[in-house]
């Protein structure tokens, strides 16, 4: 029964700063309800609407809260902001806004965040267009300037975001992020800094950092399930120069990380309308397990298997020590090859060992789903090939 009225309470002292007249004193504003009575407002100190009280400064192009309090909630037992602000339209126009606050706990106002349903599974690039649908309604100052945010926990249902920090100057489009840092759960640290647009089309570029200590936590809280393949890790993360936006993932001198693998190189997955989504990859390291991938890549997307991958246009060229997959190994192997219109093609790989024999393949495949079609050259060379014969 809210209406768009508000109890203005300020106490004013006149006085003179560098020749020019300056107001201080305190303010106390909060929302009105129709129920109140306007000449008194006898609810107030009852009323759970958000309300603010703090100190000011104001000149004629300035003015400065050099502290605030926001309260929200239920009054025995409310929600607190602290934290101070500046608007000066003077010479050098600049604005500056900081809140520390305690705890929040979405069910305390009645709902969840965009995209923090009661803990439900939803994939990690899904809460990323979630937050960015929900960042593009906060106004963006047309003055330059700096934002910091402190909150020491999010809670939503069953999810506990710990130890947010956010530091972020206006530019023009969206934010410039100069410090942007989360605990996320399964002991996993978000990181990340770079050119947050909000206009015009949303999308992130910058570095980003995730780094989980207990993947299976993290996978629990994304999808809901725990693979088998990420069950056996005691960590993995990743770093990268990235650009994000709802059609493109760009993921430049990436470095991947899990359990005791090491890879280098980049990862662009591009889905635009109308085409068929396209998967680049180049790495190189250590070791690579198909299994551990795809659950990693699910984490992202949702659903990450060589089945959802089959209506894909995929290029890539790995160069790693040890490989995996299909319960198969290998050993030092490097090989490109691209996969289109249901055909693996411009295969070229070596392998140094596979089962006792060493592997040079080049060729291609067509109608993999139907009827194979096509040829490939092969040569092996071994000192004694009855491992290999025995597969």
């Amino acid at each position: 029964d809210s209406i768009n009225l508000f109890f203005l309470l300020a106490v004013l002292l006149i006085g003179l700063a560098d020749l020019r007249p300056q107001y201080t004193g305190r303010f106390n504003l909060r929302e009105k309800f129709r129920a109140e009575e306007p000449e008194t407002g006898d609810n107030g100190a009852k009323s759970a609407a958000p309300r603010i009280a703090g100190t000011f400064e104001l000149m004629n192009d300035r003015l400065r809260i050099p502290e605030y309090e926001f309260k929200m909630g239920d009054p025995a037992d409310p929600y607190i902001v602290t934290g101070e602000a500046t608007i000066d339209a003077g010479r050098k126009p600049e604005f500056l806004v900081t809140a520390t606050g305690q705890q929040v706990d979405m069910s305390r106002f009645g709902g969840n965040s965009e995209g923090m349903d009661d803990g439900a599974a939803v994939p990690l690039m899904d809460r990323v267009r979630a937050f960015l649908t929900l960042a593009a309604d906060v106004p963006i100052p047309d003055l330059p300037g700096r934002a910091t945010v402190r909150l020491p926990a999010l809670v939503a249902g069953d999810t506990m975001i710990r130890d947010i920090r956010l530091e972020m100057s206006p530019a023009q489009d969206g934010w410039q992020i100069k410090e942007a840092e989360a605990q996320l759960p399964g002991r996993t640290t978000l990181s990340a800094k770079g050119k947050l647009t909000l206009l015009g089309g949303q999308g992130f570029r910058g570095d980003l950092l995730l780094a989980s200590n207990q993947p299976s936590g993290f996978a629990e809280w994304v999808t809901g399930a725990v693979p088998d393949a990420i069950r056996k890790l005691k960590s993995a993360g990743f770093e990268a120069k990235v650009d994000l936006t709802p059609e493109l993932q760009r993921f430049e001198n990436l470095e991947l990380a899990f359990g005791p693998a090491n890879l280098r190189g980049r990862l662009e997955h591009e889905m635009m309308p109308g085409q068929p989504p396209a998967l680049s990859v180049d790495l190189s390291g250590n070791a690579f397990d198909l299994d551990t991938m795809l659950a990693l890549g699910g984490l992202m997307t949702g659903e990450a298997t060589t089945a959802s991958l089959a209506d894909h246009r995929i290029a890539a060229r790995l160069k790693v020590d040890q490989f995996r997959a299909f319960d198969l190994d290998a050993a030092g192997m490097d090989a490109a090859f691209s996969v289109a219109n249901g055909a693996l093609g411009d295969v070229r790989a070596t392998i140094k060992d596979f089962y006792g024999a060493a592997l040079d393949i080049k060729g291609g495949i067509a109608d993999l789903a139907g009827t194979p079609k096509g040829g490939a050259t092969v040569k092996l060379t071994s000192a004694d090939p009855s491992a290999f014969l025995q597969l």
